[in-house]
């Protein structure tokens, strides 16, 4: 043992420091060689075991725990802040809120305020929410449904944009990669086939009709003007009334307007 002014500062157990005292507060306590336990004003402020750190504390709070090496949890404020599996993240917390949730080095979940805002399963987002609402949904990678404001603005089906709402109407519909149906303002705009545009609609009126990438008909104020057939001009009414047909590029028959 040695004492300095009357304290005992330091014990030795052979040859070993055992014990460190500093103003009859107990510092230190070493086994065999290895620092176990270390005090600062009376607070336990690291532990160790086999020469690897196990808890650390600050202001008597449990700060860091470690395992084998490996840091577990970390706890800030006495909030658990970050908690580690295999050298992994596991979860991270913000403010006593989940805010992150690893599953395998994998992101499963994102939280925000106490709301969902990213679910992920296996590298895949699957959905995302905004202020409690939900605004993308993804189905294997594909985006399957988009939100605004609780109305469904986008819906996808196999990476293929399927309907489009506007203000809750449907805007654009698709089928298979080609454009079937366009609404605008509830009404039938245009209608595809095969990617070939087969009717167009302007104020709710019929205006062209295609058929195989040729115009077949066209009608105006839902009157029928011109007819189509093998890209050659075959009829043309003016007013209802056939004015001139044709045939094989030529003009076969004009008829006066009476």
């Amino acid at each position: 043992m040695v004492y300095t002014n009357d304290r005992q500062t330091i014990v030795y157990t052979n040859d070993r420091p055992t014990m460190v005292y500093t103003n009859d507060r107990q510092t230190m306590v070493y086994i065999n060689d290895r620092q176990t336990i270390v005090y600062t004003n009376d607070r336990q402020t690291m532990v160790y075991t086999n020469d690897r750190q196990t808890i650390v504390y600050t202001n008597d709070r449990q700060t860091i725990v470690y395992t084998n090496d490996r840091q577990t949890k970390v706890y800030t404020n006495d909030r658990q802040t970050k908690v580690y599996t295999n050298d992994r993240q596991t979860m991270v917390y913000t403010n006593d809120r989940q805010t992150i949730v690893y599953t395998n080095d994998r992101q499963t979940m994102v939280y925000t305020n106490d709301r969902q805002t990213i679910v992920c399963t296996n590298d895949r987002q699957a959905m995302v929410y905004t202020n409690d609402r939900q605004t993308i949904v993804y189905t294997n990678d594909r985006q399957t449904k988009v939100y605004t404001n609780d109305r469904q603005t986008k819906v996808y089906t196999n990476d293929r944009q399927t309907i489009v709402y506007t203000n809750d109407r449907p805007t654009m519909v698709y089928t298979n990669d080609r454009q079937t149906i366009v609404y605008t303002n509830d009404r039938p705009t245009m209608v595809y086939t095969n990617d070939r545009q087969t009717m167009v609609y302007i104020n709710d009126r019929q205006t062209i009709v295609y058929t195989n990438d040729r115009q077949t008909i066209v009608y105006t104020n839902d009157r029928q003007t011109m007819v189509y057939t093998n890209d050659r001009q075959t009829m043309v009414y003016t007013n209802d009334r056939q004015t001139m047909v044709y045939t094989n590029d030529r003009q076969t028959a004009y008829v006066e307007l009476l």
